[in-house]
């Protein structure tokens, strides 16, 4: 009893000590969190009405929190502790289903012989070409044949990832999705077997499929999932099979299994579920001449935005998840070459990302960003732009810059008028004094024109842990974020 009483006053000893030290370096710190810009093109005045805000976490414990108005250069800083844990990229990961391709490629090995005959545990492809060979191969010997793949099944052998599903079952969505192996496909064979254990691999010639896929877990607590398989011709696959007859948005019936979950926009949030793809149905399907598509969620979880390539062109549609009728279908503008080099479209789908806020919406695809605003159900475009001529300071390498390679992540603010867009990510520099390249952590504030797509204003962002944080002398991590009045 003393010797843990003992250890229990030593760990609040030392818990005072971590306490108290952090303290006395937020006293000593407190103030050095001040947001810094330099104006790199335009007038500040262009910036009016928004507001810089950055976020930063010592130790998970030290927070503070800064302001700053890139109009009048007014900052403000304000700190405190927090005895819970705290983390500034807190990411969802809701349940999810997509289709990952098509292939029949796999290694395994063993140890021993106790578990030679439940290699692949019930697959029953795999198992049925493992059990082909297993019996051909003495110990001490390696041996290789080919088969037809078509001997062992009549169907391509796709392959799923699934997210947040208790009863994860990929066998159950291959009985479920399925698409008709229409030519013979040869598969090689390799066991080698030694006394202590051996290997055993599979190489199918399928050729190429190209899968188009996405998930979105609805506020209805089903998930939507997205499903296109092109082969190599860029002809979509056979899909007589599948439940619908057709490629598309599949809707996948869940239960919760933890409860059903509350709270604002809980959908977004981590519920565990059990799908059940049996009663998979086709909710809305694609064009047979689409080639490329991407699915997204509204923010109210009420509609899917259905992004396609179809004869080179890209659709954008809004569909109603009860109903799985179309609301609206319009034509997006092309995706903007990249540093002179052409997107094509179907790259551009694939490219496709979504940050949603309530009362607009911002699609980005490499160097394009396209707003819209929710109307009624139906979404407006509002605004289409080229991103990729956003200035950078001159110490930093232009060569090397890519704007792929410098965001990590962006922030959006909207008043109908201006879009401001802050990027934040690592740019490399070459330091003067030296020549030694350096990499440091910024953020980049740029205020478009919400008619023209004009860059009004661009202010690169800085605060005093921004090369402490890059070298590593501070353990502070913190993350930026824009807002307007």
């Amino acid at each position: 009893m003393k010797r843990v009483t003992a250890a229990l006053l030593v760990l609040a000893v030392l818990a005072a000590c971590f306490i108290g030290g952090a303290s006395a370096y937020m006293d000593r710190r407190a103030d050095d969190l001040e947001i810094s810009g330099e104006a790199l093109c335009g007038d500040a005045a262009a910036a009016e009405g928004f507001t810089v805000n950055l976020d930063a976490v010592l130790g998970g414990h030290v927070v503070w929190a800064s302001n700053y108005v890139p109009s009048t250069g007014e900052r403000s800083t304000n700190h405190h502790w927090s005895w819970s844990d705290t983390e500034l990229y807190e990411r969802s990961y809701p349940p999810e289903v997509r289709l990952s391709g098509a292939g029949l490629s796999s290694g395994v090995s063993w140890s021993g012989t106790s578990n030679m005959d439940r290699l692949y545990d019930g697959q029953s492809v795999e198992d049925a070409l493992y059990n082909s060979i297993k019996d051909e191969v003495e110990v001490g010997d390696t041996v290789s044949k080919t088969v037809l793949l078509n001997d062992y099944t009549d169907t391509l052998p796709l392959e799923f990832s699934a997210f947040g599903i208790e009863n994860d079952d990929e066998e159950q969505l291959k009985r479920v999705f399925r698409v008709p192996l229409e030519e013979d496909v040869p598969v090689s064979l390799t066991m080698t077997r030694r006394q202590d254990g051996g290997e055993f691999n599979i190489d199918a010639d399928l050729g190429q499929y190209i899968p188009s896929s996405a998930s979105a877990f609805a506020a209805d607590g089903n998930i939507y999932s997205l499903m296109l398989l092109m082969d190599e011709n860029g002809v979509q696959a056979d899909a007589s099979l599948l439940p619908g007859g057709s490629w598309g948005v599949y809707r996948i019936p869940c239960e919760f299994t933890d409860g059903e979950p509350e709270g604002v926009r809980w959908w977004t949030d981590d519920p565990w579920v059990a799908a059940e793809p049996e009663g998979s149905e086709l909710v809305f399907p694609l064009d047979a001449g689409c080639t490329a598509a991407n699915l997204f969620l509204s923010y109210d979880g009420q509609y899917l935005q259905l992004v396609t390539c179809e004869g080179g062109e890209l659709y954008f549609t809004v569909i109603d998840i009860t109903s799985g009728e179309a609301l609206s279908r319009e034509k997006m503008p092309p995706v903007f070459d990249v540093d002179g080099y052409d997107v094509e479209p179907e790259y551009g789908v694939w490219n496709m990302e979504c940050t949603l806020y309530e009362d607009f919406a911002v699609f980005s695809s490499y160097d394009t960003l396209y707003v819209y605003e929710p109307c009624d159900g139906d979404y407006e475009l509002k605004l289409c732009l080229d991103v990729n001529d956003a200035p950078l300071p001159e110490k930093y390498t232009w060569d090397n810059y890519g704007y792929d390679e410098y965001i990590e992540y962006s922030e959006y603010a909207w008043d109908g008028e201006r879009l401001a867009v802050l990027d934040s990510g690592q740019v490399s520099f070459q330091e003067e004094k030296d020549g030694e390249w350096l990499e440091e952590d910024c953020a980049r504030l740029c205020i478009y024109d919400g008619s023209s797509g004009e860059l009004l204003y661009c202010d690169m962002l800085e605060n005093q842990f921004t090369r402490e944080l890059s070298y590593g002398r501070t353990p502070v991590y913190f993350r930026y974020g824009v807002s307007v009045a």
